[in-house]
């Protein structure tokens, strides 16, 4: 079942970000013309695809699901994932969101996230396990571009088994208006 659904849900992002694609245009966060919005999010290793729907003048409320990659930082082994430094990771995630307008630069959105991860050294022998995450981005607005960061609160269960909780971030996102109506 994992594997079919990693395979179908890589093929479903692989086509839809070119089917979604139009021209970004300039918006003033304000704007009470623009009541919706498609957005990209460009992570390290990971993409998200993003819609977002006005709730206020300032407040949206949106939805998101992504797919990533990630690799072991360490070189040691890490009791919780059974892995050593070739270790892979892959992560199938979507999220609910509030996202809210402090200025004309600057928004925060804040949001839970669930998913799953597939962490090994090949992907037939990888342990599953699911997630859950408590995330608080704050984002900068650059011309029609976003730049910000994501930390987020984590907690992995393996079946009905809690494995751990930690704290990670995303580094940088680069979000990408794909459409605004």
């Amino acid at each position: 079942m994992h594997r079919s659904a990693l395979k179908y849900g890589f093929l479903l992002c692989l086509f839809l970000l070119p089917a979604c694609w139009v021209k970004a245009q300039h918006f003033t966060p304000t704007d009470t013309l623009i009541r919706n919005e498609i957005n990209l999010d460009l992570e390290a290793i990971d993409v998200w695809i993003g819609y977002k729907g006005r709730i206020g003048k300032k407040l949206f409320l949106g939805y998101s699901f992504g797919t990533g990659f990630m690799g072991n930082m360490s070189f040691t082994r890490n009791p919780y994932f059974n892995s050593t430094p070739e270790t892979f990771g892959y992560t199938g995630k979507h999220k609910f969101f509030v996202d809210y307008i402090f200025s004309r630069r600057f928004h925060i959105d804040a949001g839970v996230t669930h998913g799953f991860m597939l962490w090994g050294r090949d992907a037939l022998n990888a342990d599953k396990m699911s997630f859950f995450a408590f995330e608080f981005g704050i984002f900068h607005k650059l011309s029609i571009f976003e730049i910000g960061i994501k930390p987020a609160l984590t907690f992995a269960a393996k079946g009905d088994k809690f494995l751990f909780a930690g704290a990670s971030h995303s580094f940088l996102t680069l979000r990408v208006p794909l459409a605004r109506f």
